[in-house]
């Protein structure tokens, strides 16, 4: 018997290798197949025959709760898929005193970011700070008070946290830019499912003109098909680029393009509950009918592969966005 033991030990160890190495595996493919089973975008809200241009969001008022979890989805899996992400994730990543006179708003491209830029306009008391950079076309501009000023945003940058009212800062640009200089800021941005927003911007490029910037002439010149572009490096997983420095649980506020009503009264109710909020949509696709494309399932499949990190940051988002909402009432 004691011959014996050591080659007994060794297929112990094997076995409690391979063990551990399925299990592993295991936990891994639940968060990895979270969307495996979705052949269309899970966000089903109310699917009206004609769309409104205009959204109209007003001071507080009695509504159903259950009616707000009806609008966010009405599908039985993705509903599976969000309890899931719910359980998976904590909910806050630490206590932080966030400075409420601030606000930096990432626009991530094709999220709802142009149309959002009117409500930070009017909650905006102090400083407002279209940062662009230098962007063909960009709307760079700096205001204070509302008067548009010449002088450079360098100018008072380090007098921006001591303003009796609150400023914004919104443009295209990553947290980094400003989280270290401004690290108890409210941070705020908006994320959109991942196929959605790289098929909205492949079709925005396509119908406009954009002189001087190179990666749409890069795309326009060689005449790319969605799936050409959608395999660019500058095309995948830009959610995450604009956002990876700062965790999901950080964002005092996300927004989620495919529940824009609902994501901008939760803005209005979290920062400026006493303002009303009238926001025009801009830019939207003219030749688009309902919420989301109407595209090959085969080529959302492959967009879907090629963003997995967005793909795994929207569902982060989207456990973000229905805490905040709980945690409002609405």
């Amino acid at each position: 018997m004691r011959e014996h033991f050591p080659s007994l030990l060794g297929r112990t160890s094997l076995l409690l290798r391979a063990g551990g190495h399925f299990f592993r595996h295991f936990a891994h493919s639940l968060g990895v197949g979270l969307f495996s089973f979705r052949s269309r975008p899970w966000l089903s809200s109310h699917r009206h025959s004609g769309r409104q241009s205009k959204r109209e969001i007003n001071p507080p008022r009695e509504q159903s709760s259950t009616h707000a979890e009806q609008n966010f989805s009405n599908a039985g899996d993705s509903q599976r898929a969000s309890t899931v992400c719910s359980s998976a994730f904590p909910v806050e990543t630490g206590a932080r005193l966030s400075n409420k006179n601030l606000i930096i708003s990432i626009h991530i491209p094709k999220t709802g970011g142009t149309t959002f830029v009117e409500a930070l306009r009017k909650c905006a008391q102090e400083v407002f700070y279209l940062d662009y950079g230098a962007e063909p076309l960009a709307p760079t501009a700096l205001f204070r008070r509302g008067e548009l000023m010449t002088a450079p945003f360098e100018s008072i940058i380090s007098d921006l946290e001591l303003l009796p009212g609150r400023s914004v800062i919104h443009g295209h640009f990553p947290v980094k830019k400003y989280r270290d200089l401004f690290p108890n800021a409210v941070y705020v941005t908006w994320l959109r499912d991942p196929v959605e927003r790289v098929i909205s911007n492949y079709l925005y490029w396509q119908r406009s003109d954009i002189p001087g910037d190179r990666r749409w002439e890069q795309v326009t010149t060689h005449n790319m098909s969605l799936e050409q572009f959608a395999e660019l490096e500058f095309a995948r997983n830009l959610q995450e680029a604009f956002l990876s420095s700062l965790a999901v649980e950080q964002f005092d506020f996300i927004g989620i393009t495919e529940e824009f009503d609902r994501s901008l009264e939760l803005f209005r109710r979290l920062f400026c509950p006493d303002i009303r909020l009238d926001a025009t949509i801009q830019n939207d696709n003219p030749n688009r009918r309902g919420k989301f494309y109407d595209m090959d399932s085969e080529v959302r499949k492959k967009i879907r592969l090629l963003n997995e990190r967005d793909v795994h940051l929207y569902v982060d988002g989207v456990r973000r966005f229905r805490y905040l909402c709980d945690q409002v009432g609405l």
